[in-house]
């Protein structure tokens, strides 16, 4: 080997290494700032739970399906969290012996008022973090109950806008090669990002966090809306784990409220997995807003609207298969 051949061979193992420790760091950087999003997510929940879960629990229910669709999506546009209002509703099925019809479409309702949650993210600029940041800490320092909970939900809200910020910062650093590899095979690979975005949201145990994250990472537009789409059906699935975790300290029969939000999630996003199906509502969501983040948001909403209507549909037959197939009344 001559000595152009050495220093070729040493170049590339420098641009190798190189390589490595940009990619190391980037991954260091990215789960920093998912843990700072989750942290500020865990603050805000903290908060909204104490000021309202008491007044929550002492609701009692209607049996009626629009009620329970109605509660369902008003509980989780309170808590900011599907999963914390179903569990909610297991102590109301618990308590109140609710008929399966009416869990069924508060869950519905629950999944569609979990993708308003993530409107909050559009609002995200520095000078509004800035404010929720310093008033929120503030805030913490008075002795009252309901200050230090408002400077709970205020703080929490201006550490997720410093996250998202970071996200959209380190989404700028991904070359662009990357994304046009995205353009190039946009609908080639629809299983694997469905089972990615189960994968995550099973970890992260929060759809509207992950939404937020795909928000930040696609705030320029470069990632196509349809691989968005199945990112957010495998979420939609992905949440349900921590519904069947919660559970898991209930009875049997309590259990029903976990498998019945595990068949809603599962059957509409199988109907719904067609490319076709997928192209028309990112389309459709495009038409509604021309900003890549409010489009996400769009999206999320119009895809569970649409599985919504789907199961209000053919309440009774569902209902009776729910029925049979885990045998309750």
């Amino acid at each position: 080997m001559n000595s152009f051949q050495k220093q070729a061979c040493t170049c590339l193992f420098n641009i190798e290494c190189i390589g490595v420790n940009v990619m190391y760091l980037f991954s260091l950087m990215l789960l920093t700032y998912v843990a700072v999003f989750l942290f500020g997510m865990i603050l805000m929940r903290i908060g909204f739970e104490n000021l309202s879960k008491n007044q929550l629990q002492q609701v009692k229910p209607n049996q009626s399906i629009f009620v329970g669709l109605a509660i369902g999506f008003l509980f989780t546009l309170i808590l900011q969290s599907s999963s914390v209002s179903i569990a909610l509703l297991i102590s109301f099925y618990a308590a109140y012996q609710l008929s399966i019809p009416f869990a069924i479409c508060y869950i519905i309702g629950a999944n569609i008022g979990t993708t308003l949650t993530a409107q909050l993210f559009i609002w995200n600029n520095e000078q509004l973090m800035i404010a929720s940041l310093l008033l929120g800490f503030l805030f913490l320092f008075v002795r009252k109950r309901l200050y230090f909970l408002l400077g709970t939900i205020l703080f929490g809200l201006g550490v997720i806008f410093s996250a998202l910020g970071g996200l959209e910062n380190l989404a700028n650093q991904v070359p662009s090669s990357v994304y046009a590899t995205l353009n190039n095979g946009q609908t080639n690979q629809p299983l694997g990002l469905f089972l990615f975005g189960v994968s995550v949201t099973s970890v992260i145990q929060s759809s509207t966090a992950f939404t937020g994250i795909l928000m930040s990472f696609s705030s320029a537009g470069k990632i196509p809306l349809i691989d968005i789409y199945y990112l957010l059906l495998g979420a939609n699935i992905g949440t349900c784990v921590t519904v069947l975790l919660m559970s898991l300290t209930h009875t049997t029969s309590v259990r029903i409220i976990a498998y019945i939000h595990l068949w809603v999630n599962v059957i509409g996003g199988m109907i719904f997995f067609h490319p076709l199906v997928g192209q028309a509502l990112a389309d459709l969501s495009v038409r509604f807003a021309a900003d890549p983040k409010q489009a996400i948001v769009v999206l999320a909403f119009l895809y569970n609207l649409a599985v919504g209507v789907l199961f209000l549909l053919i309440l009774k037959p569902f209902t009776r298969m729910i029925g049979a197939v885990h045998r309750v009344r």
